[in-house]
């Protein structure tokens, strides 16, 4: 918070405003009364106009200087324009020492009291604008988003209430980090004036602790009112040429706020309002950070209640095919000489067919692990619709049964930017629902069309269908369709099926949507981003 350099000049810019607004005024006095001295005017009416414009130069300007030297010089062009001998310093009359006397006298006395009046209306119009600044203060506050937001807000409302160089210094461990400063501070000061701040900011910083270290000691009753900004202790720590704050609450230290004090005083008025402004950010950091932690919280216990639905589902879902696939085993052990060529090819497909559906379910959870953790990363690359549809059938070719899986061709070559193993996954989910809850015979159809940028996808089927109050939640996790006609996922499912279709859809850009086959059945279909067929000549 380096020095600004150009205060003097501005200083004596000032100053000779001032002396010429007072020239000004006694110039035009002047002039008025060798206007009423031609007319014939008493000289109490010349005396009158020197007067006021003592009191008018108390009015424009500030401090005793200018109004002494107003009156002084009053009564010295009084003496030199209207009194006889005129034009010169010399008095045959010496009655007019008692004017003279009393003329200035009466001059400071008016100047006086409309100095007073002046500045009780200059201390009445800062006081207001600096409790406006507190109040505003309390309102921008309440509209921050993040620590950053906060302490900005309150180096901004700090600028406008000291009007000059602040910064804050966050709390980082033991030690700082890098300042915010305010607008209008140059941010390219000297290395050597920057280290010596964050030097006594950060002395500042551990005499808080210390302070906090104190009163926490003697803790206060669990019965204690909440802090307020009013109540807490905020010291002004002078070190070098800056006071230091520290932003805290009574268990909590946040960083420093350094003002440089060297440019003018700082009263006893704009320090309390500057605690005060400090002390709403303390608290607003305190809120900010209560609710993060309450955030947190809530993250952590629902991912916890995920988990554990999950680990529920688990050991309920797995348990059937578990027992089907170590029955059939022991059969095939134990009485393999004793079943029949049919028997024994029927134990191995049960087998076979729990096994994959095993497969499939850790694959599901394993792709929607890694979408929670964000660790997935797609692999994009220009692929045939229809070459996607081939791979998607092809795996669950010994899962079709007695159903028709119809591929319908596109009128046009259909080409989209996608991760092919991803959407495989999700065709492998939506077509091996649809193969699971339909009745054997029952046709599934896969079709693609163009719909400007994108490729709409469709799994249509003619089962039962999907019951209209479960549409709008069949996409969420572990959401098994109670109610139902048919579950919207898995035959024995916990529900992530189409839970991760969603995820790996929406990963592309795009949606997936549920609704009617006429007259019944389910249709599912999501969209892809398409690529452009490039047709080389």
């Amino acid at each position: 918070m380096g020095k600004v350099s150009v205060r003097a000049p501005r200083r004596e810019g000032r100053m000779a405003a001032r002396l010429g607004a007072m020239c000004v005024l006694l110039a035009s006095s002047t002039a008025i009364g060798l206007g009423f001295h031609e007319l014939g005017f008493t000289d109490s009416s010349i005396i009158s106009l020197y007067i006021l414009s003592t009191l008018l130069t108390a009015t424009v300007t500030s401090g005793r200087m200018y109004t002494l030297l107003s009156s002084a010089l009053s009564v010295v062009l009084y003496n030199f324009y209207f009194v006889v001998p005129r034009f010169s310093f010399e008095s045959l009359d010496t009655s007019y020492l008692v004017t003279f006397a009393i003329m200035f006298v009466a001059a400071i006395v008016a100047s006086e009291l409309t100095n007073h009046i002046a500045r009780n209306a200059r201390e009445a119009r800062r006081t207001a604008y600096r409790t406006s600044v507190l109040l505003e203060t309390n309102q921008l506050l309440q509209q921050a988003d993040g620590p950053e937001s906060i302490a900005r807000i309150a180096l901004g409302q700090l600028l406008k209430l000291l009007n000059g160089p602040v910064a804050f210094y966050p709390a980082e461990g033991d030690g700082l980090g890098s300042p915010l400063v305010g607008d209008g501070v140059d941010e390219a000061m000297p290395a050597s004036i920057a280290e010596n701040a964050r030097v006594n900011a950060l002395r500042a910083l551990r005499s808080s602790k210390l302070a906090r270290d104190a009163a926490s000691a003697g803790a206060a009753p669990a019965s204690a009112p909440p802090a307020t900004a009013d109540a807490l202790e905020i010291v002004a720590i002078p070190m070098g040429d800056g006071l230091f704050l520290p932003v805290r609450t009574h268990d909590e230290v946040f960083g420093v706020v350094g003002i440089r004090a060297a440019e003018r005083d700082i009263d006893s008025f704009e320090l309390s309002i500057a605690r005060s402004i400090i002390g709403e950010c303390a608290l607003e950091l305190a809120r900010e950070r209560e609710a993060r932690e309450r955030e947190e919280a809530a993250v952590l216990a629902r991912n916890e209640q995920l988990r554990a639905n999950l680990l529920r589902s688990l050991g309920h879902d797995l348990r059937t095919p578990l027992t089907a696939i170590s029955g059939a085993a022991a059969i095939l052990r134990d009485d393999s000489d004793r079943l029949a060529p049919e028997q024994r090819r029927a134990l191995l497909d049960d087998v076979y067919h729990d096994s994959l559906w095993l497969i499939d379910m850790v694959e599901n959870l394993l792709t929607i692990t890694h979408f929670d953790e964000g660790t997935i990363k797609l692999t994009l690359n220009s692929e045939l619709i229809d070459d996607i549809f081939e791979a998607a059938v092809s795996h669950l070719a010994n899962q079709a049964g007695g159903h028709r899986i119809v591929i319908e061709p596109a009128e046009e070559i259909l080409l989209v930017r996608i991760d092919a193993s991803l959407i495989i996954q999700v065709l492998t989910n939506l077509v091996g629902n649809a193969i699971k809850y339909t009745p054997a015979g029952s046709a599934i159809q896969l079709s693609a069309r163009r719909e400007g940028a994108f490729v709409r996808v469709t799994v249509a089927d003619d089962g039962p269908g999907v019951a209209d109050d479960d549409k709008p939640h069949v996409f969420d996790r572990f959401y098994s369709g109670a109610k139902a006609e048919r579950p919207a996922d898995a035959q024995r499912s916990f529900g992530l099926g189409l839970a991760l279709c969603r995820s790996i859809v929406e990963a592309h850009g795009g949606a997936i949507e549920v609704h009617d086959n006429v007259p019944h059945g389910a249709v599912f279909s999501f969209t892809l981003p398409a690529e452009e067929v490039a047709i080389h000549g």
